[in-house]
């Protein structure tokens, strides 16, 4: 076990995500194969290191939880502020007299009740507290360290 920033175990997690995925290529990929045919792997030892790897995550992702609880409502309040923006950026805006190519030759009267305007002030806005946040997790990130299982 290794004391490491938190921000260090996010970039350990992410690479372990990785060696696990490529474990499982080589398990998928090798697995079936014609008799006879010549084998880079052995498959079997190679799910074995599978299940160990997957064991560390599991770890490493349980440590990162249990360090995030302090700024766990950060976490959630920027995943659903940019489910805001990303509503936002969907709802029409379009006003006044405009020919609409499938409707009649005449213009429609359009109206909204949000502007583009005001739309692009909220999106806006909430961009800057995505970045107030992401600042305050960041300097959690680093300040906080937790104890993992480095990988070799």
């Amino acid at each position: 076990m290794q004391k490491v920033s938190l921000a260090k175990a996010l970039k350990i997690k992410n690479r372990q995500v990785q060696t696990i995925s490529n474990l499982r290529t080589i398990v998928t990929g090798g697995n079936s194969r014609l008799v006879g045919a010549e084998v880079e792997f052995d498959v079997r030892e190679t799910y074995d290191r599978l299940k160990v790897e997957t064991d560390r995550l599991v770890a490493i992702k349980s440590a990162i939880t249990a360090a995030n609880v302090p700024i766990q409502p950060a976490i959630y309040r920027i995943a659903e502020l940019k489910g805001m923006i990303a509503f936002l950026r969907g709802v029409p805006t379009k006003r006044g007299r405009q020919i609409e190519p499938y409707m009649m030759e005449d213009p429609q009267e359009f109206e909204a009740d949000i502007t583009a305007a005001e739309i692009e002030a909220e999106v806006s806005r909430f961009e800057r507290e995505i970045d107030d946040l992401q600042d305050e997790i960041d300097r959690h990130n680093a300040s906080v360290v937790v104890e993992i299982d480095v990988a070799d």
